[in-house]
């Protein structure tokens, strides 16, 4: 990402890359480095479908390995972001399809600030 400050806004939650923390409402949710990473690889890709095999060799960096530790992330962000992680808003399963991230078109923005100096 370019230099700046980015953050998505989704609901009452505020993704901010730079910083590497998800707030609701304010308030820091904590998130394992992996969690953040899952997360903020769903957010770019945001309305798209993206399989768990996708998701595993984009931020695993190998073809080796058990796309299923995808789904135990995907399952433990939706506790951390859903009122009710069973039946998901932001992450939705698409089965034979992957996951895809769901935030309300209105409500999510990406904002880049001011740096406030040149390079």
């Amino acid at each position: 990402m370019a230099i700046g400050t980015h953050k998505v806004l989704f609901g009452d939650y505020t993704l901010d890359t730079d910083a590497s923390v998800l707030l609701k409402n304010g308030k820091k949710i904590p998130l394992s480095p992996r969690e953040f990473e899952v997360l903020t690889y769903l957010v770019t890709h945001q309305g798209m479908s993206v399989t768990a095999a996708t998701i595993y060799g984009d931020l695993w960096k190998s073809a080796n390995g058990d796309c299923k530790v995808v789904a135990v992330y995907i399952q433990r962000l939706r506790k951390k972001l859903e009122e009710d992680p069973s039946s998901a808003v932001f992450i939705t399963t698409e089965y034979g399809n992957g996951y895809r991230f769901n935030a309300p078109a209105m409500a999510m923005q990406s904002q880049v600030g001011n740096a406030g100096a040149a390079m």
